[in-house]
């Protein structure tokens, strides 16, 4: 199956990865400030979005923020934006035949090495590598 690319940029922007990653974001936290954050984190986290960015939409200072997402999640603000990004990677690298090279830009990651590092932290293998075993090839 093959998609145009607005399709692809869509299915990156709507759609979450269903896979082993998808842990936290049905989550509700009592904190409403983590709960601003986690929004934004995963509505937003295709763009080139940093920890800064998610503390000013929360309206908090950095600091507060990142201690606060810790005690309510045990994860920090830059791993979940991570793992966000890996989910959306993850879902256009099966659902998709798109290039590397795009999915990388969709998914929001600033380049090839960071997706990689992150993905292998996550999954164990490349993204390529990732795609090949989700193909059964």
């Amino acid at each position: 199956m093959t998609f145009s690319w607005q399709a692809i940029g869509l299915l990156a922007h709507f759609l979450r990865d269903t896979g082993a990653v998808e842990t936290q974001k049905a989550a509700t936290f009592d904190d409403p400030m983590v709960n601003t954050a986690m929004d934004y984190i995963w509505s937003q986290s295709h763009n080139q979005i940093g920890v800064n960015d998610v503390a000013r939409h929360a309206g908090a200072n950095r600091r507060t923020l990142e201690r606060r997402f810790k005690a309510a999640t045990g994860t920090t603000l830059l791993n979940e934006i991570q793992r966000c990004r890996t989910s959306r990677a993850a879902l256009l690298l099966r659902e998709t035949e798109a290039p590397l090279k795009y999915v990388i830009g969709r998914a929001g990651f600033a380049g090839y090495q960071q997706q990689r590092q992150t993905f292998r932290k996550l999954f164990g293998v490349s993204p390529k590598g990732y795609r090949s075993k989700q193909s059964g090839a």
